[in-house]
Parts: structure tokens; C-alpha cells; sequence
């Protein structure tokens, strides 16, 4: 029986500090598609990592997304971690980002319990990750989302 190491993969996203700029697609509630561009920015404290996440629909709208997480700091082997963020519209959400080989996947729940999502963000190469995920107020959907991160040089 021939024995096999899986290498680890090394997050860029997340793991490391970091700019990205985002461009794709939203989708809202009643399935209307919209462009989408934006930005991201991961920063490293000692007690808390923060992601700050601007994004904004390309139609007439000009509708902001933008919210900050605050992420506990991943340790040992980096599997999993926690996450919280204060939404003005859904309230707090409360997730958890977990890593499986070329993907980090989030699942989140408002502290209300009325809101839910998730999001999987695969990695394409050290500085591209595809990103798609969707969001529900109870059994209706509230949205869905795909675009692309690349980190900013």
C-alpha cells in the first residue's frame, strides 16, 4: 500500500493581511442580476483580526453593502475560526470561516436567528479566490452573490 502526504494548502485570503478587489455579480430577492465592485481589506491585530468589506451594485441604486467582521485569531492548526459582525439591516450575525483543502466556507446566523447564509470561497491561485454564497430571511431568500477576489498589490 503506497502511503500519501496531502500537502496543505496555504490560504492567502483571510490567513494573511491583505487588499482585495472584488468584481461579479448579485443577485436579489426576486432574482435580478446586478454587477458588483468593491473592496476588502484584512488586517491582523493581536486579540482579533478585522476583515472591512465595501462593495457597491453597479445600477441605478448605487446600493452600498459594506460591513466589518471581527474575526477570532485562528491557532493551531487554523481549521475553523469565529467570526461576529454588526449588520444595520439583519442586526448582529454571529459565523464561523472553516477550511477545507482549496476552500474556506462561512456560515453565519443572525443573533435573532431569522437570517442565515453561507459562503464558500475557493481558491483559484495565491492572489485570485472565486467566491459564491446566498442569504435567507427564514424560508425566503434574501440574495445570492458570485464574483471574484484578487488581491491588490
Amino acid at each position: 500500500m503506497n502511503s500519501q502526504t496531502v500537502k496543505k494548502i496555504r490560504h492567502t485570503y483571510l490567513l494573511e493581511e491583505g487588499k482585495w478587489n472584488v468584481s461579479g455579480m448579485y443577485y436579489d430577492s426576486s432574482n435580478n442580476e446586478m454587477e458588483l465592485k468593491g473592496e476588502q481589506r484584512i488586517s491582523h491585530h493581536e486579540n482579533q483580526w478585522l476583515l472591512d468589506s465595501r462593495m457597491e451594485l453597479q445600477d441605478m441604486s448605487g446600493t452600498i453593502i459594506q460591513s466589518t467582521y471581527k474575526i477570532e485569531p485562528a491557532t493551531g492548526e487554523g481549521e475553523f475560526t469565529f467570526w461576529e459582525s454588526d449588520d444595520p439591516d439583519l442586526g448582529q450575525l454571529l459565523g464561523r470561516f472553516m477550511i477545507v483543502g482549496s476552500t474556506i466556507m462561512s456560515m453565519y446566523q443572525s443573533e435573532s436567528r431569522l437570517y442565515a447564509g453561507t459562503e464558500t470561497l475557493e481558491k483559484v491561485d495565491e492572489n485570485h479566490y472565486e467566491v459564491k454564497g446566498f442569504s435567507f430571511n427564514g424560508d425566503e431568500k434574501l440574495a445570492s452573490w458570485k464574483f471574484t477576489l484578487d488581491r491588490s498589490r
